[in-house]
């Protein structure tokens, strides 16, 4: 029994997005550590009281830039810089709900004091159905 050709057009098309997925956290992650031992590392408080730094922001503009260079017809949501693209069917979140509020880089309390406990979360959207990648 052989599969359906729009079967194997919708792995590889999930294949290539987890691909992507997953070599952008790896990059998204390593420039994020060039920023962990910087003792000049500027802290700022959004309004809701959480630290953001320039390793969230920088992470954020790398993920958005890879993801939106492969996928232009692609929404793309993260916590620094919002929603691009709004509407479209597929969409990529660079944050997670936690605690009932978005944090990208997930333990960016912990990470600016020094913390090697943090994390990068990536997330996509598809037809308002959300899956982990």
């Amino acid at each position: 029994m052989s599969e359906h050709p729009a079967d194997l057009d919708i792995r590889a098309d999930l294949s290539a997005r987890l691909d992507l997925a997953v070599a952008v956290a790896a990059e998204a992650g390593e420039l994020i550590l060039r920023h962990y031992d910087d003792r000049d590392l500027v802290v700022e408080t959004k309004r809701d009281d959480t630290p953001v730094t320039i390793a969230d922001r920088e992470a954020e503009q790398l993920i958005r830039a890879r993801v939106e260079a492969k996928y232009p017809d692609h929404a793309v949501l993260g916590e620094e810089y919002g929603e691009s693209n709004a509407g479209a069917r597929v969409r990529w979140i660079l944050a997670e709900k936690s605690f009932a509020r978005f944090n990208g880089l997930f333990g960016s309390a912990v990470f600016v004091i020094g913390v090697c406990q943090f994390q990068l979360n990536l997330r996509r959207e598809f037809a308002k159905r959300k899956t982990r990648l």
